[in-house]
């Protein structure tokens, strides 16, 4: 490590120097310097970033967002809660996805306030409720307990219920609180499930997949004939997340049918993958030849799946890994 590798506005200018020079990878010492959450290095990202163009500062968050997936045990709360009131609209959006992955108290309030803001365009606010959502399923598993996440499920459960919000936006909230095995979850999936607004039926259904009850399979298969391909792809992935073997007829049934359509078709490989059981793989793997690449490289990502969720096979299954 160099003498200033740890000094966070050296290692900001390295890092902007790398990437603007396109070198890969970033240096690893320079991005822990930037890793972590203080009002010292939050003050300091925003007047490095203020200091760049708009398109500068949106690839930097790009690249640390990159970053922590190939680093664990990086997060960049303060960089990117400094991103999060950048003048620039792509850059606030980012930072707001790339919150979700932070799982510290400061990711979840700069979330949380986002969440809540009053900011005409609304990309933000959708951003950061699906960050929320992920927030909200790690403490329903337990998973949150630093993150201070008691606040996250009320608040997406205010935005959800407020029809003066944009049905993007409750869809968002929707599909995020629905992890929580609370009473009020039910009626509010089957009202948005009602609803005239698409956007809320799509909120519903990756609610139901979310909320994992084996007793939202005769909706969500209802929805596998939507007229709207959005819904049935909705459909059908919340069927995967489930993982009720009951589906399966009804997902073989779509793949079968006629001129379906490569997006539903690769969406129903997955959701059979993810839920296993030995006719579901017989039928994926007969898919191993198709004509379509791209259907053929889904089954191959599905059969992956069902053998890593699966530990033993009985000797029919077995022969389909072969």
């Amino acid at each position: 490590m160099s003498d200033d590798a740890s000094e966070p506005g050296d290692a900001f200018a390295r890092l902007v120097a790398a990437i603007d020079a396109g070198r890969q990878p970033l240096g690893a010492d320079d991005l822990r310097a930037l890793s972590g959450e203080s009002e010292v290095l939050e003050q300091e990202a925003r007047g490095r970033l203020a200091a760049l163009e708009p398109a500068g500062r949106f690839a930097f968050v790009g690249e640390l967002i990159d970053s922590m997936s190939g680093h664990p045990g990086l997060e960049f709360t303060s960089v990117l809660r400094a991103a999060l009131v950048d003048d620039d609209l792509s850059v606030r959006a980012a930072a707001a996805t790339a919150l979700a992955t932070c799982e510290t108290p400061g990711a979840t309030e700069a979330l949380l306030r986002a969440a809540a803001s009053d900011e005409e365009d609304g990309a933000v606010r959708i951003e950061a409720v699906a960050s929320l959502g992920e927030v909200a399923l790690r403490a329903e598993l337990g998973w949150a307990a630093s993150e201070r996440a008691e606040g996250v499920i009320p608040a997406l459960r205010r935005i959800a219920e407020d029809a003066r919000e944009e049905p993007a936006l409750r869809a968002g909230a929707i599909a995020g609180a629905a992890v929580a095995q609370e009473d009020w979850i039910a009626p509010l999936l089957d009202d948005a499930y009602g609803s005239d607004e698409a956007e809320l039926r799509l909120g519903a259904l990756r609610g139901m997949g979310r909320n994992a009850d084996d007793a939202w399979i005769p909706l969500i298969e209802n929805a596998f004939g939507a007229a709207d391909e959005d819904e049935r792809i909705a459909a059908v992935e919340a069927a995967g997340e489930i993982g009720s073997e009951d589906a399966v007829p009804m997902l073989l049934d779509l793949l079968a049918e006629p001129g379906l359509d490569g997006d539903l078709a690769r969406a129903v490989a997955r959701s059979l993958g993810e839920i296993g059981g030995e006719e579901a793989l017989e039928q994926l793997a007969a898919l191993r030849t198709h004509p379509d690449p791209e259907l053929r490289a889904a089954v191959a990502e599905a059969l992956d799946e069902a053998q890593r969720l699966d530990g033993a096979f009985d000797d029919a299954a077995a022969e389909i890994f072969q």
